[in-house]
């Protein structure tokens, strides 16, 4: 009698998961709710463009000082990132595949990962959206006002530069933080651009790469066409899923897709091709500081355009590769899903106990100075959370371990997909 009781228990108990086809078809209409679509390959159409752009990708040149390149901060190896919670540009120094201070500043931000960054949905760059295409008068919204005004040469820039991410990889290289540095202060943005220019045109290496007629425009789409090809992802096991395959998904990862979309409301702002709705959202995510830090808070998009509506808002950032490319948030507050998945679980007693102790632990080599967290902001961050996340989801403890399964085994590369990294993530007696 008690064995029978036992068993009917156990099949009754959320019997849908145990049910690949009332899974798979629950699954079917969130994809169809969300518009969850696999990501269509891109062919390397100008394969020239492409090996100019990964020339420049990885040359220092493209600093004031000659000592830093977009490699060093978006490096392949680190999945396009620098793994690191915050970055630091001009005057740092790299050892193998690891960065280290050295000289710099310590940056306000989290160095994105770079994937699909080339794919025509993305209407603005950056973790505040500060560049936008305004369609209406063909010119590109940017932290230099002249791009807005179309005034001289930047009436040639709004024409010339075919994408965001084009305009976007200009703005490093004028960046003090980044690739500039306080030295060449004085000069405009158009003359620090000008100055890189030359410098290519003069150099050797560039000869059979480059015409007479290289100029800011050409460097800015070759920098985004080389991004554009090479750090798309449309090879995962979510992409065939999504293209009818069902058993491309284990029974744990159609559990953990199953909560991405109903309980985790994760595809409430996680959606499309990119798992990204493009928006920005306030997710309350713990402000990390660095003692060398030279603020005290990020606003966010608000910094960007003035608009209270935006206080604390940052891109909702696209999920695939996501396993690769902590540590998270604008912040890099959180080292591996794990934690970040319990912040959303539960954001007011996420930011009650958050610590920066793991962070000082794991990076103390890296920085010159310790990491710190701001607290002050966490009631206003709280108050104006975004819809989805103002109630806790009360995820159990099985539910995360399915739904960081999903996010790692099913929207990973599956070329990058260690199987180390699956096993961890996908073993059925990992604790929270």
């Amino acid at each position: 009698m008690i064995y029978r009781a036992f068993l009917t228990i156990l099949f009754s108990f959320n019997s849908y998961s145990f049910n690949t086809e009332n899974l798979d078809q629950k699954i079917k209409e969130g994809i169809k709710r969300f518009q969850l679509s696999p990501l269509k390959p891109l062919k390397n159409d100008s394969p020239q463009l492409y090996q100019l752009g990964k020339k420049l990708f990885s040359d220092p040149l493209l600093s004031m000082q000659k000592n830093i390149s977009c490699l060093d901060c978006h490096n392949p190896s680190t999945a396009s990132s620098d793994a690191l919670p915050l970055g630091f540009g001009e005057g740092s120094f790299s050892r193998g595949n690891q960065r280290f201070q050295g000289q710099a500043r310590v940056m306000k931000r989290n160095a994105p990962a770079l994937f699909n960054l080339g794919n025509s949905s993305l209407k603005s760059a950056f973790w505040d959206g500060r560049i936008i295409r305004n369609e209406v008068k063909k010119t590109y919204i940017t932290p230099d006002p002249n791009f807005e005004r179309n005034v001289g040469r930047y009436q040639r820039l709004n024409k010339e530069i075919k994408s965001i991410i084009g305009v976007q990889a200009l703005f490093p290289i004028i960046s003090n933080d980044e690739m500039r540095g306080t030295k060449h202060d004085h000069l405009s943005n158009i003359e620090v651009w000008d100055k890189v220019v030359k410098r290519i045109k003069l150099n050797p290496k560039y000869k059979g790469l480059i015409k007479s007629s290289f100029s800011i425009s050409t460097l800015a789409n070759s920098l985004a066409y080389f991004q554009k090809i090479a750090f798309q992802t449309p090879d995962t096991r979510w992409d065939y899923y999504l293209q009818g395959k069902s058993n491309s998904l284990s029974l744990q990862e159609k559990r953990g897709a199953l909560i991405f979309i109903e309980k985790g409301r994760c595809a409430n702002c996680h959606n499309g091709a990119l798992l990204s709705n493009h928006a920005f959202q306030n997710i309350a995510a713990p402000q990390v500081l660095n003692l060398d830090s030279h603020f005290k808070d990020d606003l966010g998009r608000f910094e960007a355009f003035n608009d209270k509506r935006f206080i604390y808002s940052f891109r909702t950032m696209p999920l695939r590769n996501i396993a690769l490319s902590a540590p998270y948030t604008h912040s890099g507050a959180f080292l591996n899903l794990k934690q970040l998945i319990e912040h959303y679980n539960n954001i007011p007693i996420s930011l009650e106990r958050y610590s920066t102790s793991v962070l000082n632990k794991k990076y103390q080599n890296h920085f010159n100075k310790s990491f710190y967290y701001q607290r002050n902001g966490n009631q206003l961050r709280i108050s104006r959370l975004s819809p989805p996340v103002r109630s806790p989801l009360s995820l159990s403890i099985t539910e995360k371990k399915d739904l960081e399964c999903f996010l790692v085994k099913s929207l990973t590369q599956i070329k990058l997909l260690s199987t180390k990294l699956a096993q961890r993530s996908c073993r059925p007696n990992h604790s929270f």
